[in-house]
């Protein structure tokens, strides 16, 4: 007789199946608003028997979970590129995970680029540097959520489930059933 899987590569083997899905459904739901976001979605075993999907960007609970409108804390304005590629501020990178890997334009900077920004704009053109004092607030995305993006997961997780159980069991009792599939029972005789 065929020795049954243990517990805990059941456990795994279930988790893994179930983040894989999760993960295919969360992507495009999160596309939507980010392409970045999606491509930095992470799958992540918790424990043996549960885990998380995680996106490292900062900004990322700012896009699922909306926010208020908002003033500048530690400067007078919000300024950021219409382009991020040509934002000085990130280090290698246009879309910073980190906060902390955003710096301030220094005074030399700003002037610098204040310059061009008001060329931009005397030519008519839309300018690259944007400065606000403020910001309107953004609604919520909700890719995470069983109501948004995750709506189709319940379905999926429980064919999943249907599907791992099924072949367990199949493996298990294979060795017992005949070709007719009616099932042979060892005696034993003393």
């Amino acid at each position: 007789m065929a020795r049954p899987p243990s517990l805990e590569k059941i456990q795994a083997d279930l988790r893994d199946a179930l983040l894989e899905a999760a993960a295919a459904i969360a992507s495009p739901a999160v596309a939507k608003w980010s392409k970045t976001l999606a491509e930095a979605i992470q799958i992540q075993a918790t424990e043996p028997h549960a885990g998380r999907l995680y996106i490292p960007h900062y900004w990322a609970v700012y896009v699922n979970d909306g926010r208020g409108a908002s003033i500048p804390s530690r400067t007078t304005y919000f300024v950021w590129w219409r382009d991020p590629a040509k934002d000085p501020r990130f280090s290698g990178s246009t879309t910073p995970e980190r906060a902390s890997s955003v710096r301030r334009l220094t005074a030399q900077e700003w002037r610098y680029y204040s310059t061009i920004r008001r060329n931009q704009i005397r030519a008519g053109e839309e300018p690259d540097m944007i400065i606000a004092r403020s910001v309107k607030g953004t609604p919520p995305r909700k890719f995470f959520d069983n109501d948004g993006g995750m709506a189709s997961f319940l379905d999926e997780a429980n064919r999943i489930c249907q599907e791992l159980y099924r072949a367990f069991v199949l493996d298990y009792f294979d060795g017992l059933l005949d070709l007719k599939g009616t099932l042979k029972v060892p005696l034993g005789v003393r």
